[in-house]
C-alpha cells in the first residue's frame, strides 16, 4: 500500500514531534492503525539496522520499543524536516 520510504519517513516524523528522542521510547502498539503493522515492522527494523532508530525490549509487546537515536541526529534530522516543509 505505501512506499517503504514512505513508512520510514512518516515513522521518523511521528516520533520527532511526539518527542521520542534518546531515552524516551514508543511502544510499537502505540504507533496507530495508518499503517499496516507488517510494513511498519519491516520498515522499523530497517531504521534500526542504519542506525537511525534505537530499539528496547518492552514488556507489552513483543515487537519492542522505539524511539530516534540522539547521536545519529545529523542523519535523521534533514529528513524530518524536508517531509515536514513539503506537508508530510
Amino acid at each position: 500500500m505505501y512506499a517503504q520510504e514512505e513508512v520510514k519517513n512518516w515513522i521518523m516524523i511521528k516520533l520527532f514531534r511526539r518527542g521520542y528522542i534518546g531515552h524516551r521510547l514508543l511502544d510499537f502498539d502505540d504507533f496507530g492503525k495508518k499503517i499496516d503493522k507488517n510494513s511498519l515492522l519491516r520498515a522499523l527494523k530497517e531504521l534500526h539496522s542504519e542506525g537511525i532508530i534505537i530499539k528496547k525490549p518492552s514488556l507489552r509487546s513483543s515487537k519492542g520499543r522505539f524511539s530516534l537515536n540522539s547521536k545519529m541526529k545529523v542523519k535523521w534530522e534533514q529528513i524530518v524536516m524536508d517531509n515536514i516543509r513539503k506537508g508530510l
